[in-house]
């Protein structure tokens, strides 16, 4: 997906941004690649060798990868907004979201199921894949999805952030940015952030046990992981408003704590192991956010060749390299080997071949529509000098902290 200006009205662009789109995305790599030598729950395409280290670092990035995304998309959200109309920007984002969405399930999708099928058969003796594959590919259900499941609550963020903004001069939404001006612990925000992690599990849970419902709609649509998500792209797209206080050093032993229950619990069976999850996870997300974005900020807002090459390949990255790691994952079970070797060899693949391929969808402005998501034409710049119509700029606030994710420059 060409990715949307990190640019804030009448300002320069903001290249920090660009660096952790791409670090963040290409993340997916390592995390995936991990989740076959992890211990505990398997994931669906998994090694009989196992690594504590591994496990470790699978379950750090999940921690983190996923909030710290969809606060990059909250920001970005908030800052495009102000650059055209609220229905220009709504279908541009639909556009960009759905395109890809649909090209990569109905391509992509069906790869990965295939490797699944060469992963069950490897380890029966008749070894036949087709008639596994074929029923695979006619049930209607998570698999259909897999890695694409965040363009869905995507889709539905844009949806709310596009609602709110056609409302922004209402009294209830001027009330809530005279709410979040309000100087906020950071501290104090994070076990916010858990206690609604906590209600958001623990009552979905307690719905299905009682009713029945499933909150994985139609087997395909997690509307669990919509909720618990929310909150993260909503701190990115209030973050001009929020006034979080500094944490001072202490975030650091904090942060290292949170760590050791999130490896503690990660993937392990038992509800005391996932409510420890849930609660450590939830602290972490927060603070390794905040922390990246303070680092990125201060280490990296320049521009760089490689970083805007790998932030335009990106989502193309994130797109291409789970058929990418499934396949040579499942091959890699069948064969002995060391552990890390196999591990290595499976990042460095699963983010050159992807990129490669981006480099030859990029050929064509038709192949950047249909797996990025990207304008079939170029837009028109406007003459130098002409001053473009549009939706007035953004609020002017007092700038606290946190908000420096905003700040063209360096601390």
């Amino acid at each position: 997906m060409t990715s949307p200006s990190a640019t804030a009205p009448g300002k320069p662009r903001m290249h920090h941004i660009d660096w952790m789109r791409a670090f963040l995305m290409t993340l997916g790599v390592p995390y995936h690649a991990a989740l076959i030598y992890s211990q505990g729950t398997e994931w669906f395409i998994h090694s009989d060798d196992k690594s504590a280290l591994l496990t470790y670092f699978a379950s750090l990035i999940n921690s983190f990868r996923m909030p710290a995304f969809f606060m990059i998309s909250g920001i970005l959200a908030f800052l495009t907004l102000h650059k055209m109309s609220t229905r220009a920007w709504t279908m541009s984002r639909l556009t960009r979201l759905l395109v890809p969405l649909a090209v990569a399930t109905l391509l992509i999708s069906p790869v990965v199921m295939l490797a699944h099928q060469y992963f069950r058969a490897s380890g029966e003796a008749d070894g036949v894949i087709l008639p596994g594959y074929l029923h695979e590919l006619r049930q209607v259900n998570q698999n259909w999805v897999g890695h694409l499941w965040f363009l869905y609550a995507l889709v539905f963020y844009f949806l709310v952030a596009a609602t709110l903004h056609s409302l922004r001069d209402s009294a209830a939404l001027r009330g809530l940015r005279q709410l979040t001006a309000r100087p906020v612990n950071l501290y104090v925000f994070c076990v916010g952030i858990m206690l609604y992690t906590l209600a958001v599990r623990l009552g979905t849970y307690g719905v299905e046990r009682l009713t029945g419902f499933d909150f994985r709609l139609f087997g395909i649509v997690n509307l669990e992981a919509w909720a618990l998500f929310l909150p993260y792209f909503a701190t990115g797209f209030l973050f001009r408003y929020l006034d979080l206080t500094e944490a001072g050093r202490s975030r650091f032993v904090i942060t290292g704590v949170m760590a050791l229950g999130c490896a503690t619990a990660f993937n392990q069976p038992g509800e005391i192991s996932k409510l420890l999850w849930y609660s450590t996870s939830a602290v972490l997300s927060v603070l390794v956010s905040f922390e990246l974005m303070r680092l990125f900020r201060r280490y990296c807002n320049r521009e760089n060749r490689l970083v805007s090459r790998m932030s335009r390949a990106s989502y193309t990255i994130y797109l291409f390299h789970m058929p990418v790691v499934c396949l040579m994952g499942a091959w890699l079970t069948t064969v002995e080997g060391n552990v890390f070797l196999e591990f290595l060899a499976l990042c460095c693949v699963g983010i050159v071949l992807p990129l490669l391929l981006h480099e030859a969808i990029a050929q064509s402005r038709l192949m950047l529509f249909l797996f990025n998501g990207a304008p079939l034409r170029r837009s028109r710049r406007p003459a130098r000098g002409a001053v473009a119509a549009g939706p007035r700029m953004a609020p002017a606030v007092r700038t606290g902290p946190l908000r420096a994710a905003y700040a063209p420059g360096p601390e």
